[in-house]
């Protein structure tokens, strides 16, 4: 059937379908999907060691006298301190900790699919 439209197409022909291969893994680097995964990991490592900073510095800041103590020294009042930061943190971080986590799993489960089976 012709559209109306000013430029009358007379013949119609189907679009070209392109075969698939069947060989879906050539095309995937398990490298660079393993890479990837440590990378998200690392990201990961680099958003917890500033979360533990920001809430040792939480503390710092309204206890100066715990500034140079192992936590084995800090009272309630500290610790109650250090836990309020980290559950700010925790807000703060939320989104991108769980979609780092999941990024890695789902990458992790992309090359164990990948790899061959063992007999």
């Amino acid at each position: 059937m012709n559209a109306m439209c000013h430029r009358a197409q007379t013949t119609w022909s189907p679009p070209v379908i392109k075969p698939v291969s069947t060989d879906t893994t050539r095309g995937i680097d398990r490298a660079a999907l393993t890479a990837a995964a440590v990378d998200r990991r690392a990201r990961l490592d680099e958003i917890g060691a500033a979360m533990e900073a920001a809430c040792e510095t939480a503390v710092t800041r309204a206890f100066p006298y715990f500034r140079d103590s192992n936590r084995e020294d800090w009272n309630r009042r500290a610790w109650a301190r250090y836990v309020d930061e980290a559950i700010h943190q925790a807000r703060l971080h939320a989104q991108e900790i769980s979609a780092l986590r999941r990024d890695a799993e789902r990458l992790d489960h992309l090359v164990a699919c990948l790899s061959p089976v063992l007999h």
